[in-house]
C-alpha cells in the first residue's frame, strides 16, 4: 500500500528539504527573439501584445482560438528554454535538422531572416510605387509617372549594387571553403574531381543569386517604364516638336533605356539561358561527330533446315520489322534534334513582345509529342528484344491517346498521326508467343539444339547437319540480341537527354514570359473615377509598406547592433542626451541609442536623430531592453493575500510563509562568476552548467536530477554537458538508473515529464533542478518525489529556474496561488504565527491534495502540444498574466530618474537654441 508523505509524516524520519526559485534575465539576443515571437503568436491568437482582442467579435470559447493559444503558450515556453526546442520553433528559424545552435548561431539565423524579410518588404514597396507610376501614365500625367519611375530606378539600382556585392562575397567565401575541402581531401589521399571553378554551389550563394535576380527584376521594370515615358513624351507633338533638339534627346534616352532593359533582361535570364544553351551545344557537338546511338541492322538468315524452318522464318520476320522500325526511329530522332537546336529568342536582334512563351509553346509541344512517340517505339522495341512489356509506357500512351482523341493534351492532331505510324511499324510481339521476341526465339533454338544433339549422337547425319544450322542461328541471334539491347539502352538515355534539353528550353521561355508579364500595361479600369480610386488605394498601400519596411529596417539594425556588441557587453550603455545609464531605450535605424524618455521628449520637437540629424519617423525606432545580468531569488510569500510574489527579504521572519525560500546572495554571486569557456547556448543552459560546476565545490560528491517537461531540451543539455565534461545519464538510456546509482562520475540524471518514472527511487541524489515552472504541480512533485522519499539520508534541495518577463512568471504565480489555496491560508481561525514545521506539514498536505486531484495520464498535452496540458480557462492568464496593468519594462529604475532625464533633455534643448 502506497502512502502520501502527509499521512505518515509523524512515523518516518526524512531529512528536510529546501526549495529555491532563481529568476534570471534573458540575454539581449534571447530577449529580442522572445519578444518578436510573443508579438507574432499573440497576433495569431487575435490579440495584441497586452492580451487585448484585435477584433470586436473575438471569442475565447472558439476552439480555433483556444488551439492557437495552446500552441502559442507551448512555443513560448520552449523558446524560453532554447529558441530551437520544438519542431515549430526549429522550422521558424529555418533549421529542420542538425544539432541545436548556440545563441550566436541563432542570432545569425535571425539576421538572415530579418534581411530576407526586409528585402521582401522593399521589393513590395517598389513594386507598388511602379504601379502608382502606371496609374499616373493612364491619367495622362506622364511627367509625374516618369518622376516616380526614376525614383524607383535609383533605389533599385542601389539595391542591385548591394545584392551584386553580397553575391561576390558569398562566392568568394564558397570558393575558399571549396579550396579548403580540396586541400584536406588531397592531404588524405582522396581523389578530387576537377569541377568548373565558376560552378560554386552553396545555400548562401543560391540565396544571394535569388536576391540579385529579385532586385534586377525591379530595376528592369523601372528602366522599361522610363523608356515608355520617353517614347510617350517624344510622341506628343504638341509638347515635343518633331526633329527638335528635345525630340532627339528623348529619342536617344528612349533607345538607351530600351538597350539597358535588354541587358538587364539578359542578366536575369542568364542562368536559364546558359543551361539551355549548354545542353543544346552538347547536342550540336554530338550531331557533328555523329555520336548518337547507332541501331545495328540485321543480316539475312542462312538456309534453314527442316525442323528449324519455322524458327528461321520467325527470325526473318522479326528482323525485318525491327529494321523498318529503326529507320522510322532515326527519322524521328533527326527531326527532334533539329527542333531542339532551333535558336532561342535572340536578345541581340529584337525586342521582346510579351508573347514569347506562347510563341514557343507550339514548338515545345511538337517536340514533346515526338518524345512521347519515341519513348513508345523504344518500349515496343525493348519488348520485341527481351519479351517484357513496359506497362508504364503502355499506360501513359493509352491516357495520351484518349486525351488527344478528345482534342486535349499537347498537339493532339500530330500525336494521333505519329501514333498511327508508330503502331504500323511496331514489331509483331505477342505476349506468350515465344517466336515474336528474340528472347523467346533463343529459348526455342536452345531447346531444338538439345534435341538435335541427342539425335546426332545416335548417328543421324540429317540431325548433324541441322544442328550446325541451328547453332549458327543461335550464335547470330545471341549476337544480335546483345547489340540491340545495348542500342536500345543508349537510345533511352538519348531520349532522356532530349527531354532535359526540352525542359531547359521551356524553363527559359517560362522565365522570359514572367519578365514580359512584369512590364505589361496597367490592367485596371481606365475610367477616371476608377483610376482615382486605384491611386488612393495604391498610395495607402505604399504608406503601409513604407511603415512596415521602416520597422523591419529598425529591427534589422538592432540585430546588427547585437552582433556588433557580442564582444562588448551591451548592458552598460549611456544615453547621449542625459548622460545616464538606462535599462529601457530606443535604437534608431541610423544606429544610435538613447533612453526611452529622452528620445520621446526629443521627438516631440524634432523628427531628426540627435546625433546625425537624419530624418526619422516613429517606425524608425526600435525599443531595446538592456537588462543587467543579475540573478534574483524570489519567495512565494503570503502576507494577507495568497499568491503575492515578493522579493525575498534579507532576513526572513517567521511571519513570512513560503514554499520557495531565499538563497544566500553571496552564493548566487559565486555561481554567476563562474566562467564558461566556449559559446553560450542559452541563459538557462549556461546557468545550469555554472550551478552544477559550483556544486562540485560546495557539495562534493552530490548528485542531481534535472527535470523538464520537454525531452528535446534535455537533448540540448546533453550536448552542453558533453562540452563541459559533466557526467550524465537519463531514464531513456540503457542501464541509466544503475549507472547513476553506482558510477561516481555520473553527476546528473536527466528526466522528462513523459518518462514513466512513477516509483523510481533515486535517493542517492540530493538536488533537483526544475528547468521551468509547471502549472500542474503533480508533474513537479513526480520529479521531487524521486529524492524526497523513504531511504533518503541527506538534506535535499529543489531549484526552480524562471526567466524574468516571460510566460514562466505567469505560470509560476498561478501555480503558487493554487498551492497556497490548498494550504488553507485564508481560513478563519488560522494562527497568525507559523513555524517551519507547521509550514512543511501544510505544504505536504497541499501536495497530497494536488496529487489526489491530478490524473497523471491526462497532465501532458496532445495533438502537437509537447508540454503539459493547460485548462482553457488558464490560457489567457498564462500568456498575459505577467503583464500587469501599468507595469513598464523600466519598473526597476528609481522613481526620480524620469524627472532627472526630463530636466536633462530640456537643458540639452536650451543649449542647442543658444
Amino acid at each position: 500500500m502506497r502512502h502520501s508523505k502527509s499521512l505518515v509524516r509523524s512515523e518516518i524520519a526524512i531529512p528536510p528539504q529546501k526549495r529555491y526559485v532563481i529568476t534570471m534575465p534573458f540575454t539581449a539576443v534571447e530577449e529580442q527573439h522572445y519578444q518578436s515571437l510573443f508579438e507574432e503568436l499573440a497576433e495569431t491568437c487575435g490579440l495584441d501584445g497586452r492580451g487585448n482582442p484585435l477584433q470586436g467579435d473575438w471569442d475565447p470559447e472558439d476552439p480555433a482560438v483556444q488551439r492557437a493559444m495552446r500552441v502559442a503558450l507551448d512555443r513560448l515556453r520552449q523558446t524560453v528554454l532554447h529558441p530551437e526546442v520544438g519542431n515549430r520553433n526549429r522550422r521558424a528559424l529555418g533549421h529542420k535538422a542538425g544539432p541545436m545552435r548556440t545563441v550566436t548561431e541563432v542570432l545569425d539565423a535571425m539576421l538572415e531572416q530579418s534581411e530576407s524579410a526586409m528585402r521582401t518588404d522593399q521589393r513590395s514597396l517598389l513594386s507598388t510605387t511602379l504601379v502608382k507610376g502606371q496609374i499616373f501614365a493612364c491619367q495622362k500625367r506622364v511627367h509625374d509617372a516618369l518622376a516616380v519611375w526614376r525614383e524607383v530606378l535609383a533605389k533599385s539600382t542601389e539595391l542591385v549594387d548591394e545584392s551584386r556585392a553580397q553575391l561576390d562575397r558569398e562566392v568568394q567565401e564558397a570558393q575558399k571553403a571549396k579550396a579548403s575541402e580540396t586541400r584536406s581531401a588531397m592531404e588524405d589521399g582522396e581523389d578530387v574531381e576537377d569541377d568548373d571553378a565558376d560552378d560554386v554551389v552553396s545555400p548562401q550563394v543560391g540565396e544571394a543569386r535569388r536576391r540579385l535576380r529579385s532586385a534586377l527584376e525591379i530595376q528592369h521594370r523601372a528602366v522599361f517604364f522610363c523608356a515608355n515615358a520617353y517614347f510617350s513624351i517624344k510622341s506628343n507633338e504638341e509638347e515635343t516638336p518633331p526633329d527638335s533638339d528635345q525630340f532627339k534627346s528623348l529619342e536617344k534616352m528612349e533607345v538607351d533605356a530600351y538597350d539597358r532593359a535588354k541587358e538587364i533582361r539578359k542578366e536575369i535570364l542568364q542562368e536559364s539561358n546558359g543551361k539551355a544553351r549548354k545542353l543544346m551545344e552538347r547536342l550540336t557537338k554530338a550531331a557533328s561527330e555523329q555520336a548518337f546511338a547507332v541501331i545495328p541492322t540485321f543480316t539475312s538468315v542462312e538456309k534453314n533446315g527442316i525442323e528449324s524452318r519455322r524458327i528461321g522464318d520467325a527470325i526473318e520476320e522479326l528482323n525485318v520489322a525491327l529494321d523498318e522500325q529503326a529507320a522510322r526511329i532515326d527519322d524521328w530522332r533527326e527531326h527532334v534534334i533539329q527542333l531542339l537546336l532551333k535558336p532561342l529568342v535572340d536578345e541581340e536582334s529584337g525586342e521582346i513582345t510579351g508573347e514569347e512563351y506562347e510563341q514557343s509553346t507550339k514548338l515545345q509541344e511538337e517536340i514533346l509529342v515526338y518524345l512521347q512517340i519515341l519513348r513508345k517505339a523504344c518500349a515496343d522495341r525493348h519488348a520485341a528484344i527481351t519479351g517484357q512489356k513496359n506497362f508504364l509506357v503502355e499506360h501513359e500512351t493509352k491516357v495520351a491517346s484518349r486525351m488527344a482523341t478528345a482534342g486535349e493534351g499537347p498537339f493532339p492532331e500530330k500525336f494521333l498521326a505519329l501514333l498511327k505510324v508508330c503502331e504500323s511499324v511496331r514489331p509483331p510481339f505477342v505476349e506468350g508467343d515465344p517466336l515474336t521476341s528474340m528472347r523467346g526465339i533463343i529459348s526455342e533454338l536452345r531447346a531444338l539444339s538439345v534435341k538435335l544433339r541427342t539425335d546426332a549422337g545416335t548417328g543421324s547425319s540429317r540431325a548433324t547437319k541441322e544442328l550446325a544450322i541451328v547453332s549458327g542461328l543461335l550464335k547470330s541471334t545471341l549476337r544480335h540480341q546483345t547489340e540491340q539491347t545495348k542500342a536500345a539502352t543508349a537510345l533511352e538515355k538519348e531520349i532522356e537527354r532530349f527531354r532535359d534539353t526540352l525542359n531547359a528550353r521551356i524553363e527559359f521561355y517560362r522565365q522570359l514570359q514572367e519578365v514580359s508579364d512584369t512590364v505589361r500595361e496597367y490592367e485596371g479600369s481606365l475610367e477616371p473615377d476608377a483610376l482615382e480610386n486605384a491611386m488612393l488605394r495604391t498610395i495607402g498601400q505604399e504608406r503601409e509598406l513604407q511603415e512596415k519596411l521602416n520597422t523591419a529596417q529598425s529591427k534589422h539594425r538592432y540585430l546588427m547592433f547585437l552582433k556588433e556588441a557580442e564582444s562588448d557587453s551591451p548592458e552598460q550603455r549611456m544615453c547621449v542626451i542625459c548622460q545616464s545609464d538606462f535599462t529601457v531605450g530606443v535604437l534608431t535605424v541610423c544606429g544610435h541609442i538613447f533612453c526611452k524618455e529622452c528620445i520621446t521628449l526629443w521627438y516631440r520637437a524634432h523628427h531628426t536623430c540627435p546625433v546625425c540629424k537624419r530624418h526619422l519617423s516613429q517606425s524608425n525606432f526600435h525599443d531595446i531592453t538592456l537588462k543587467p545580468q543579475e540573478l534574483k531569488v524570489h519567495s512565494e510569500a503570503h502576507q494577507g493575500r495568497a499568491g503575492d510574489l515578493q522579493e525575498a527579504p534579507v532576513t526572513p521572519t517567521k511571519k513570512v510563509s513560503t514554499i520557495y525560500t531565499e538563497f544566500n546572495a553571496e552564493k548566487l554571486a559565486e555561481i554567476k562568476n563562474i566562467d564558461l569557456e566556449g559559446p553560450s547556448f542559452t541563459t538557462k543552459v549556461d546557468m545550469l552548467i555554472r550551478h552544477l560546476v559550483w556544486l562540485r565545490e560546495s557539495d562534493p560528491g552530490a548528485k542531481s536530477i534535472v527535470f523538464s517537461q520537454y525531452k528535446e531540451f534535455l537533448d540540448v543539455l546533453a550536448l552542453a554537458f558533453r562540452r563541459y565534461r559533466i557526467g550524465f545519464t537519463s531514464f531513456d538510456k540503457a542501464h541509466g538508473i544503475t549507472n547513476f546509482k553506482e558510477d561516481p562520475g555520473t553527476e546528473v540524471f536527466l528526466l522528462h515529464a513523459r518518462a514513466h518514472a512513477s516509483g523510481l527511487n533515486l535517493v542517492n541524489a540530493s538536488h533537483v533542478f526544475l528547468c521551468e515552472p509547471l502549472l500542474n504541480t503533480a508533474l513537479e512533485l513526480q520529479a521531487i518525489a524521486r529524492v524526497d522519499r523513504i531511504g533518503q539520508q541527506h538534506e535535499t534541495t529543489v531549484w526552480l529556474y524562471i526567466v524574468d518577463g516571460t510566460v514562466e512568471e505567469s505560470i509560476y504565480e498561478l501555480s503558487v496561488q493554487r498551492r497556497m489555496e490548498h494550504m488553507g491560508r485564508n481560513l478563519k481561525g488560522e494562527s497568525k504565527e507559523s513555524t517551519p514545521e507547521l509550514l512543511d506539514a501544510k505544504l505536504d498536505e497541499a501536495n497530497a491534495l494536488e496529487m489526489q486531484q491530478a490524473h497523471l495520464s491526462k497532465l501532458m498535452g496532445k495533438d502537437g502540444i509537447s508540454g503539459e496540458a493547460v485548462d482553457k480557462d488558464d490560457l489567457w492568464t498564462c500568456l498575459f498574466g505577467h503583464l500587469r496593468p501599468g507595469q513598464g519594462r523600466s519598473g526597476t529604475e528609481p522613481a526620480n530618474l524620469p524627472v532627472r532625464r526630463f530636466l536633462a533633455a530640456e537643458a540639452a534643448e536650451a543649449r542647442r537654441r543658444d
